[in-house]
């Protein structure tokens, strides 16, 4: 290295110290700097960047609607932060996730489908040991599946396309992703549920992106389900025409133990209301036709009738899965088949002794009758009912319950709503936590916590629990916690205002209209670190006071309101609100340390 090279080399390095010194040490702090943490600070007045910098932070965002900034800060900055005199509170930037869950449609409810693996009326969790379809294979004769879906995906399993003669039976109509959601949509937080929620799903395209197929190809899929071990085959197609060699096909697979399920078809009642207008498959005798019904347990005007209809199911308006990770509402007895298909699954896994015969007749017992009273043209033999027909009671040998749950706690808790979370027993054949809100039974639920939204503020909750096993044994003992809402701060900040009842300390809900930036005759503003003198006021006074508790960190900000009563037409109403609230103030002032006061005397008669 020659002279120059060396020269240029040294005036860089100096060149780069001069400016790493010059640079002030937010530099070196990135927003998302794990070395930092993440904090909320809040002011007791205008937001001050530079003073975050002064501490070795980063602002990430100033805020407009409250004075304070989210910052990046080192820990041991945050201590010598809180002490400083502008700063009202630091508190952590806590992650917050979404708590979303599955949409339970109106069919599947309808029919009681999440009574069986989850045992609440609307329930749209399913809960571990509970029968949700698990292992049972069925394969949906349609325009195939879009299996990339994220309700549909963790079922799917394989199948064919024999429209296009490959192994890959893509969805690209809708319709069969449209039936598949109904059957069996995945339990995973979010989406919809199906009705049995963990059964195997196999695409069988026989219908091209127009919704139209050829029977050989219909006649190609039954045949390929019968050789996969398929339990049953869902087609939501019909056509008028009658064919020897489907109906052959029909006959075989129900022969092999296959349970065929189809839709009745939308051809309403035809002529005259005794015409039979079911279409192909589903007038077969060895297929179950599906008529469908509305959210009134009514026919659907295009349902088709006849003597070959067997069940009825909801098929209006019916939300589900839908090609390129959507959803689509759709009408049809093609929305009705979905729901006795997945039944059918439910009730196998609930009984695997049962022949496909021995299934159907089980289905039959324990529909809903609808319509003239017993089977008919329009309903067969009624609605089918999934919780019904699944219901299998206890036979099992294991008495001992599952132990509780430990560690309950209120996580967090707001002025109308609290989340408790806990842990779960460790028992292997551990169930589900049953939970109870004062005493009243809310719901069961396999997670570990619970968010109670609605609430009354400054009001008590107890939150009861049990817990139960996969064999049904409950443990009674109960494990549960009381906690108390949040007080709410509500500002009485006008001349105008009312109030039904008022408590004997707390603010009571008031209404009221904004005064006219003219209602001020004179101003004065003060600061004081003395505790006010707790003298009622005689004349009309506005205050504002703002307070603030060193021990606990809490910031409090609140409006007081003072009529004279000589000034109000409502003397004693006025004159008894002003005393609670002066009540409340004396109570505030008691508990905190410091008041920052605000005092506006109004003009006369405002």
């Amino acid at each position: 290295m020659d002279n120059r090279e060396i020269e240029i080399l040294a005036i860089v390095v100096a060149s780069a110290i001069l400016l790493s010194q010059s640079l002030p040490l937010v530099a070196a702090v990135g927003l998302k700097d794990r070395t930092h943490v993440h904090v909320i600070v809040i002011f007791k007045d205008k937001p001050d960047s530079q003073l975050i910098q002064r501490y070795q932070g980063g602002v990430n965002y100033r805020y407009k609607l409250i004075p304070a900034v989210a910052a990046s800060l080192p820990e041991n900055a945050i201590t010598r932060l809180k002490k400083n005199p502008d700063i009202a509170y630091i508190e952590r930037d806590y992650e917050i996730s979404i708590t979303d869950t599955d949409t339970l449609p109106w069919g599947v409810d309808r029919i009681n489908a999440e009574m069986v693996w989850n045992g609440a009326d609307g329930g749209t969790e399913v809960i571990k040991g509970r029968d949700a379809g698990s292992g049972i294979n069925i394969s949906i004769i349609d325009t195939g599946i879009d299996y990339n879906h994220p309700d549909l995906a963790p079922n799917y399993k394989g199948g064919y396309d024999f429209v296009n003669d490959d192994d890959d039976p893509m969805d690209d109509n809708g319709h069969g992703t449209h039936c598949a959601g109904i059957i069996a949509a995945a339990f995973n937080q979010k989406g919809i549920i199906g009705v049995a929620p963990e059964a195997n799903l196999y695409a069988v395209k026989a219908l091209d992106s127009k919704g139209k197929g050829y029977v050989s190809d219909v006649i190609a899929g039954i045949e390929w389900s019968v050789n996969h071990k398929m339990a049953i085959i869902s087609m939501s197609m019909g056509s008028t025409s009658d064919s020897t060699a489907l109906r052959e096909a029909c006959e075989k697979a129900y022969k092999a133990g296959v349970l065929l399920v189809a839709s009745a078809g939308n051809k309403g009642y035809g002529r005259d209301k005794d015409m039979d207008t079911v279409t192909y498959p589903g007038r077969y005798d060895s297929v179950i036709a599906v008529a469908a019904i509305d959210k009134h347990n009514r026919r659907a005007s295009f349902s088709s009738t006849g003597p070959e209809v067997e069940l009825a199911a909801p098929g209006v308006r019916i939300y589900s899965t839908y090609p390129g990770d959507r959803y689509s509402i759709k009408s049809g007895t093609s929305m009705a088949c979905p729901h006795v298909t997945g039944t059918a699954a439910l009730v196998w896994y609930a009984h695997p002794e049962y022949n496909n015969t021995q299934l159907r007749e089980r289905l039959h017992d324990t529909a809903e009758d609808l319509g003239p009273e017993g089977k008919d043209n329009e309903y067969g033999y009624g609605m089918v009912n999934a919780g019904e027909a699944a219901y299998v009671r206890a036979q099992d040998t294991d008495t001992t319950p599952p132990g509780s749950i430990s560690n309950l706690e209120a996580s967090s808790v707001g002025d109308t709503w609290i989340r408790w979370a806990w842990e779960n027993p460790q028992d292997a054949d551990f169930g589900y936590t049953m939970l109870f809100l004062n005493g009243n039974w809310i719901g069961n639920t396999s997670n570990t916590y619970y968010h109670a939204y609605g609430l009354t503020p400054d009001t008590s909750y107890s939150i009861g629990t049990h817990t139960v096993d996969v064999s049904g044994n409950v443990n009674e003992t109960w494990v549960n916690q009381t906690v108390k809402t949040k007080r709410t701060t509500v500002a009485a900040s006008t001349s105008t205002f009312s109030s039904s009842s008022i408590p004997s300390i707390s603010i009571p809900h008031i209404s009221y209209k904004p005064p006219s930036p003219n209602s001020f005759s004179s101003f004065k503003s003060y600061s004081s670190r003395k505790k006010p003198s707790f003298s009622y006021p005689s004349v009309d006074v506005y205050r504002k006071t703002r307070m603030y508790n060193y021990n606990n960190n809490n910031y409090n900000q609140r409006t007081y309101f003072r009529n004279d009563a000589s000034t109000s037409t409502s003397t004693s109403i006025i004159k008894k609100m002003n005393k609670e609230l002066f009540h409340q103030y004396v109570k505030d002032v008691q508990e905190y340390e410091y008041t920052a006061t605000k005092r506006y005397r109004l003009q006369p008669g405002e």
